[in-house]
């Protein structure tokens, strides 16, 4: 990837992890199985929610 000429430093760089770069599933189950825990109800296992 060629990035255009600028003058000023980049201080950003963003990424679209949708699945193409990285396999979000871990971080998305532990995210649900978080918010569940922290609701009071029960928390499936993680190979129920694929």
């Amino acid at each position: 990837m060629v990035l255009p000429s600028t003058t000023q430093p980049l201080t950003t760089v963003l990424f679209d992890l949708d699945g193409t770069l990285s396999d979000p599933f871990e971080g998305i189950t532990r995210c649900i199985q978080y918010a569940m825990e922290k609701m009071g109800v029960g928390v499936p296992e993680a190979s129920t929610l694929g």
